[in-house]
């Protein structure tokens, strides 16, 4: 279910041909934890006027993926060429039912968390530490209602007040850029734990439409384009020429495309900046307006409160329970400081890397494990998953088996527990009578609460099923055999 200009573009370009394999091979399979890492806007465009790829997809028959694709955009229309070639080509009578009742406008934005983090943070920034106030000089009112305008002191004069956050803002508009960097540079405020929101205020250099305003910093923050009155196209026009937002500014001098703009494309201009704007994390001076740091190996990141509590819960209770009157602080910056002890600086990068940017596509194979616990820690579900995908691709198991295999249980990653088990069905022979294997029944057992005797085992049911899926008959009841009779030895039914 791809485009025909995604496919040309993964034609044309060398580099993301394998990743475009991938993807392929990902709807033959119905893997959907693997499929899902094509949504990120940055790797496949999955969103906007998107065609169905029939051969690769429904013919296979996996509903969970045809349905994920609906959900993120995909269309099947009928009284089209492709539309009913796909319905025709539906392989199971449920996937057809899903194609012919599923609603197409289904909104795509509710189910991008990381779009909704940048929104709460427009939306709600003074429970955000918010750190910059944004004065705006007008006669007129502003008509969108949000929460981070200074309604009590709207009418104090012509002075509209937004609050906002600095390096979104740095990260996001040259204008920002150029003017906070050149008034700012290389200052680093005070933070006091009696004043822990304190800001700074910026007044706009000429009069500018609050509503504009309003508009042109939703983008900033979210990448939306918002529909405005076409009486004040113009303003808005002139404003994105004075903060140097050439896309927007383009958008809106074509009227008729602001109705009819991509998401998908939105999205990607929003993380390539932000992307732009995390690279070289342990250096101070890439990255404006830290307002803390993390400290691993005696190394400092600068960091940002705002984006480590609103995407992960883990660093939200450090920074804002109780926790966060006792964090030490840096001596020459003044700043908070969490050290992380059970981290290296190559994971801690890779972890940034997906909090500001929500991908991670530099996982090396031999950082991908400790990725995956440290990730756990750190309550990024998501993260997880994608290193349990780089650990999976490799063909044999870059760590112990046995220790990857109990940590796969540990944090339920099924996705490595099958890979595990095909792995154990794959070399039945060397690990039948291991010791370390036979402790893994065990365990597997004794994970059963209230086991009767003949119950089922996890562990011997997963090898089974790769052993069907691997031997023919004679062989396959041989092999099961064998496992009876180590679960005679361990006195084990199942």
């Amino acid at each position: 279910m791809v485009s025909s200009s995604v496919v040309s573009q993964f034609e044309d370009d060398t580099k993301t041909k394998e990743r475009f394999k991938e993807l392929l091979e990902a709807c033959r399979s119905g893997d959907l934890e693997k499929f899902e890492i094509f949504r990120c806007p940055s790797t496949l465009l999955m969103n906007g006027n998107v065609r169905l790829f029939t051969a690769h997809v429904y013919g296979n028959g996996h509903y969970t993926v045809v349905s994920f694709l609906l959900e993120n955009g995909a269309k099947c229309e009928s009284e089209t060429f492709e539309g009913e070639r796909c319905l025709y080509g539906a392989l199971t009578a449920k996937i057809r039912g899903l194609l012919l009742t599923y609603k197409f406008t289904k909104a795509v934005d509710e189910s991008q968390s990381y779009r909704n983090v940048l929104a709460r943070l427009y939306d709600n920034p003074l429970e955000h530490f918010s750190d910059i106030t944004l004065k705006v000089r007008s006669s007129s009112f502003p008509i969108m209602a949000t929460n981070n305008i200074n309604y009590e002191r709207l009418y104090s004069g012509n002075i509209v007040e937004l609050y906002a956050h600095r390096f979104i803002l740095c990260a996001r508009c040259p204008y920002f850029s150029e003017r906070l960097n050149t008034r700012n540079n290389n200052q680093h405020h005070q933070f006091s734990s009696n004043d822990q929101h304190h800001r700074v205020s910026f007044e706009i250099s000429q009069a500018v439409d609050p509503t504009c305003f309003q508009a042109v910093l939703r983008y900033i923050y979210t990448s939306k384009v918002v529909q405005i009155p076409e009486r004040l196209f113009i303003k808005m026009v002139d404003l994105c020429q004075l903060f140097g937002l050439k896309n927007l500014r383009k958008k809106y001098t074509n009227k008729s495309a602001v109705s009819k703009l991509s998401t998908s494309q939105l999205d990607k201009e929003l993380q390539l900046e932000i992307d732009r704007f995390s690279d070289n994390n342990s250096s101070e001076h890439q990255k404006p307006y830290p307002d803390m740091y993390l400290r691993v190996e005696n190394t400092l990141y600068p960091c940002h409160r705002v984006m480590l509590s609103t995407r992960s819960e883990y660093f939200n209770i450090l920074l804002n329970g109780p926790f966060a009157e006792g964090l030490s602080k840096t001596k020459e910056y003044d700043l908070p400081t969490i050290t992380l002890s059970k981290c290296t600086c190559e994971v801690l990068e890779l972890i940034l890397e997906f909090i500001y940017t929500d991908k991670c596509e530099k996982i090396l194979p031999n950082v991908a494990y400790e990725l995956l616990v440290t990730a756990d820690m750190f309550l990024f579900d998501r993260l997880k998953t994608l290193a349990a995908i780089v650990l999976t691709n490799q063909k044999g198991p870059i760590d112990d088996i046995y220790e990857l295999m109990r940590k796969a249980i540990d944090l339920k990653i099924d996705r490595l527990e099958q890979y595990c088990c095909r792995w154990f069905a794959e070399h039945l022979k060397d690990v039948l009578h291991d010791e370390r294997f036979l402790n893994l029944v065990k365990e597997s057992a004794q994970s059963i609460q209230n086991r009767q005797a003949t119950d089922t085992i996890p562990l011997i049911d997963d090898l089974r099923y790769w052993l069907a899926k691997k031997h023919r008959e004679a062989e396959y009841n041989r092999k099961l055999a064998q496992i009876d009779a180590i679960l005679e030895q361990l006195d084990l039914d199942a």
